[in-house]
Formats: structure tokens, C-alpha cells, sequence
């Protein structure tokens, strides 16, 4: 019987965020994670079921060591209705009661939340964003950009034409809109950070999706390093890039206070530069994000490899980040700034000494590393490692794979540990950085699109899952060798190929 219990709620319905943390956990004989049914949790842009949420979370929360929570989940619906709501204020004012209410019931419960900034992408399309978007998106983003650089910095001559034009061609109102539900976001997030002044909220997670130096999701979150100034609660609120990693990183967090724990973390990078180099689709440097993703999660940096507890090796650009996508014709600097056989070699030096390795391949965005797939394959690393991810951003990959870490160090069955491995190289590894984009040309000629596969996902996820095999032999050979009679299914979340999920039939 389960020493702890622990209420989760995720970001959203996705696999990243509602099926990682449960892999993690699994084998974990010490802990049950107790998550809503996925039907509740809403789909894409239609919101949760939020009196059921409010209901679930009100029913197990008593009998819960403690509650990992998204905000966005339980005040909004999900990550995407957050973008597109149209709440009062009176319903923040509600919200924060419940939660209030909620640990009165139950003091001895320990409440976490994580709440993002909301992100302003730079490209315009309506997949995830509101209608308009997908004719203003790139304009918004620009002029947001400019706006907040013009407070901070100035403008050139240029630049204030550019501002000057992109004022008066966005539509009024849907700038309007736009502002006015950023505005209620970072309202409703002061008001969370209230609840960590009033220990009502334990420990507040920030991510931000996304970032960039300038820009809207800039003026945000100065807005609350002044509320968390203000308030005094520094010691309790963790800002850094990121979003879909937050659930699982949080949930390792929660179970290492829990239990007592904060283990040794040895970060072994894989080029000269890595720690200086500013990764696509965030706001700072490699390193820095590390330091506060071993923060955030509850472990210690730690210098001398052979008596820390994990070794975090990350693999990284030799001095430029591109889409793993892109790696076939990758900059020249992939190769000059970085030697990755003798990365390697460092990997196997501390496994062949039982060092626990989790890899983070933050080398490209979007997909894994082939060229490092492959070597690993060739030393017969693969399947020795404890944790191997490789998605989205450099940070969505760093908080998972030391969630991972946590969970490996804690005792993890090695069956569920294997297959956590095979996911994600099959995932990130494979079908991210060469399927997805032979998936596309099927989808292409049918008419279709990437982000609407009509009535064809099912096809598609059997040609993704023939590729992903076919590939794996070329590939990746010597490893898994049981593979080819492993019963899988590729399927997609959202009806488009940005993200997969694996369902493996036993």
C-alpha cells in the first residue's frame, strides 16, 4: 500500500503534461498519483470541465500528502482556453476563496501551483492562439516587442516607424483583447502570489512559455518579479522558460520534500559553449536555465561526478540552435565547436562506473540529436541509461529529464524505466526530429494539413509507426533489440503532427 498520495492536475489533456508525470511515477511503489479522468480535463481549445475539476480536487485533497496543481487547469480550463477566455474578476476573487477554503480543510495538505506567463508567439497561425492571430500574429508579437523595447532601451529611427505602422495596422480590437486577457492573467497571478505570502500556496512555479528578451510575455513578467519583490516570497516562487515540463518537474519537487531528500546533481555538458549559448524560443543562456531547473526541482549542483548522486548530461549546439529538423544541413558549428565522441566517451567513462545517467539532448529544439543517437548506439549506452528526453525546448527537456532523474535515484522499477527510455527515443529522437516531417508529406498530398489531419489520424499513426521502426533499424540497431516485436500505437493528441502519443499493447 502507497506509503504517500499526491493530487495532480495538469497543464492540459496532452500526453507531456497528463501521461509523463504518471510514467515517472509508475513503479514508484511508495507513491499513488491521483489525476482526473482525461475526459475532464477538456480537449484543445475547449475547457475543462471545471465544477468537475473543482469537485475532484475538493473530494481527494484531505486524504493527499500534498496537491500539484495547474492554475491554468483549475481557474481557466487548460493551457489553450487561458488564451482565449473571457473571465471576470469576480471569478479570480472566487478562486482564490476556494483555495483558500481548501487548506483551511485541510492544513497538513502541502499545495503547490504552477501558473504560466502567457506566451506571445512570434509566427502567425490560430492553432493555439485566438481567431485573429492567425492574420495579426507576427505584427502583435513585433509590436509588443518594440513597445517594450522602446521603454527599457529606445528605439532607432527605424524602429519607431516600425511601431509607429504596426500600431495602425493591428485592428483596435483585437489588440484590445489581447492586452485585456494578458492583463487578467497577471492579475490572477498576483493574486496566487498572495496565497504564498499567506501559506496557503506552498510553492508557486512560473514558467515562461516561449520568451523572448523583449516583448509582452517581457512586460509580464517584470510586472510579477515587482508582485514577488512586494510581497516578500522570493524564497517560494520559481521563475524560469519553459511550460509543458512544469507538472512533471513539480511532482518531483513535492516528492523529494516529501520524502526528505535533495539528491547530488553532476551537470556534464557536451560542448565548450553550451552553458553560454541562448537556446530558440527562450529568454537566457544554457546554464543559467540548468542552475534554476536543478533548483526549481529540489536538487543540488554538486562538482565532483564520482560522489554525486545523478549525472545530468546535456547535450547541446556548438555555438547556434536549430530545429532538429534542419540537422541534415545543420550549421557548421555542430561540428567545429563541439567533439561529440568524446561526450560520449565521458558518458560511458561514468556509467561503466554505475553512475545513474539522464540525458537531456538540448542540441537542436524540436527533436532529438541523430548524430549523438547514433554514437550512443554504437557504445551500447542506450538502454543503460536512466533517462533520455529530447523535446520541444531545451527547457520543456531539462525539467523532465531531471523529473525523471528523481524518480530513477528513488527506486524505479527497471521495466517501467526501459520503456520511459524507448518512449521518448522513439518520440523525441525519431519521430520529432526525421517522421514527423515524412508524416507531413503524406498528409500533403492528401490535402490535408499539419495541424488538421481530418478523419485520417489513424492511417497516419500507422505510417508514423512502420517509419518509426524502419528508422530505428537503419538507426539505432544495437539497441532494444526487442523492438521490432513490440506491439505499439502512434496516435495524435491534438489531431495535428506537432505531438504524439505511444500506446504500447501488451
Amino acid at each position: 500500500m502507497p506509503l504517500k498520495t499526491m493530487l495532480y492536475l495538469p497543464l492540459d489533456e496532452r500526453p507531456c503534461n497528463w501521461l509523463f508525470p504518471q510514467m515517472m511515477t509508475r513503479g514508484e511503489a511508495q507513491l499513488e498519483l491521483l489525476t482526473p479522468p482525461q475526459e475532464m480535463l477538456g480537449r484543445k481549445k475547449t475547457p475543462a470541465d471545471l465544477e468537475g475539476l473543482w469537485a475532484f480536487v475538493e473530494e481527494n485533497f484531505s486524504r493527499s500528502s500534498c496537491a500539484v496543481l495547474s492554475a491554468e487547469m483549475l481557474f481557466l480550463g487548460g493551457l489553450l482556453p487561458s488564451r482565449l477566455h473571457h473571465m471576470s474578476t469576480a471569478w479570480i476573487t472566487r478562486c482564490m476563496e476556494r483555495l483558500r477554503a481548501l487548506k483551511k480543510s485541510s492544513p497538513e495538505t502541502r499545495l503547490y501551483l504552477f501558473e504560466l506567463i502567457m506566451r506571445t508567439p512570434r509566427y502567425s497561425s490560430s492553432d493555439e492562439e485566438p481567431d485573429y492571430y492567425q492574420e495579426y500574429g507576427e505584427r502583435i508579437f513585433r509590436y509588443g516587442y518594440l513597445k517594450d523595447k522602446q521603454a527599457r532601451q529606445g528605439l532607432d529611427a527605424r524602429e519607431q516607424e516600425d511601431l509607429h505602422s504596426l500600431a495602425n495596422q493591428i485592428h483596435p480590437e483585437h489588440r484590445a483583447d489581447y492586452e485585456a486577457r494578458r492583463n487578467f492573467n497577471a492579475a490572477l497571478l498576483e493574486n496566487v502570489l498572495e496565497l504564498v505570502r499567506d501559506g496557503v500556496v506552498e510553492l508557486l512555479y512560473i514558467p515562461q512559455d516561449d520568451s523572448c528578451e523583449f516583448g509582452y510575455t517581457a512586460i509580464d513578467q517584470k510586472r510579477i518579479h515587482q508582485a514577488i519583490r512586494r510581497l516578500g516570497v522570493e524564497d517560494k516562487v520559481y521563475m524560469h522558460p519553459g511550460a509543458d515540463e512544469a507538472g512533471a518537474e513539480l511532482v518531483a519537487r513535492a516528492w523529494l520534500e516529501l520524502t526528505g531528500r535533495s539528491p547530488r546533481v553532476y551537470v556534464e555538458y557536451g560542448s565548450l559553449l553550451a552553458a553560454q549559448i541562448i537556446p530558440l524560443y527562450e529568454d537566457r543562456i544554457l546554464g543559467a536555465s540548468v542552475e534554476q531547473h536543478l533548483l526549481a526541482c529540489g536538487c543540488e549542483r554538486w562538482d565532483d561526478p564520482w560522489t554525486a548522486d545523478l549525472i545530468l548530461a546535456v547535450n547541446a549546439p556548438g555555438r547556434v540552435m536549430q530545429e532538429s529538423a534542419d540537422q541534415q544541413e545543420g550549421d557548421v558549428t555542430y561540428q567545429s565547436f563541439r567533439c561529440l565522441r568524446a561526450f560520449v566517451k565521458r558518458i560511458g567513462r561514468f556509467v561503466e562506473a554505475g553512475k545513474p545517467v539522464a540525458v537531456a539532448d538540448c542540441a537542436y529544439a524540436n527533436g532529438g540529436d541523430l548524430e549523438f543517437l547514433r554514437l550512443l548506439d554504437k557504445a551500447g549506452l542506450l538502454e543503460r541509461l536512466v533517462s533520455y528526453k529530447g523535446w520541444n525546448t531545451a527547457c520543456n527537456t531539462l525539467g523532465t529529464t531531471l523529473a525523471q532523474g528523481v524518480f530513477a535515484l528513488a527506486g524505479q522499477d527497471r521495466a517501467q524505466l526501459r520503456r520511459n527510455l524507448l518512449y521518448h527515443l522513439l518520440d523525441d529522437g525519431l519521430y520529432q526530429a526525421l517522421v514527423r516531417a515524412e508524416v507531413l508529406c503524406r498528409v500533403q498530398q492528401d490535402g490535408l494539413s499539419y495541424f488538421d489531419l481530418g478523419t485520417g489520424a489513424r492511417k497516419y499513426g500507422e505510417f508514423a509507426r512502420q517509419r518509426l521502426l524502419e528508422h530505428w533499424r537503419e538507426r539505432l540497431p544495437s539497441s532494444f533489440s526487442d523492438l521490432a516485436s513490440a506491439r505499439f500505437e502512434i496516435w495524435f493528441p491534438w489531431n495535428r503532427l506537432f505531438e504524439i502519443g505511444i500506446t504500447w499493447r501488451t
